[in-house]
């Protein structure tokens, strides 16, 4: 779980954050209040976009862009600061 910027307390699962975007808040389990993240945090797609540009040009293969992905997700739920949205 990952604290929410309101309550400062563990309330955010894993996968809400993973999946979350700056138009599709979540709530805090805790306190209930909307959480969500900036909408520079699309700024973590361009490397798979990038890939993606080049996956024709390439030999880069179809596994290659799924492991990018979920490197980008890792990333992305790790480092991504959640802000509060109320």
């Amino acid at each position: 779980m990952f604290k929410c910027p309101n309550c400062h307390k563990p309330g955010i699962p894993i996968l809400k954050k993973t999946f979350m975007g700056p138009a599709a808040p979540t709530k805090c389990k805790r306190c209930g209040k909307k959480v969500g993240v900036s909408y520079y945090s699309l700024l973590t797609m361009i490397p798979f976009f990038f890939a993606l540009v080049l996956y024709d040009a390439t030999e880069l293969n179809l596994l290659g862009l799924i492991y990018i992905l979920i490197l980008i997700l890792i990333i992305y739920t790790i480092f991504m600061p959640l802000t509060s949205k109320e």
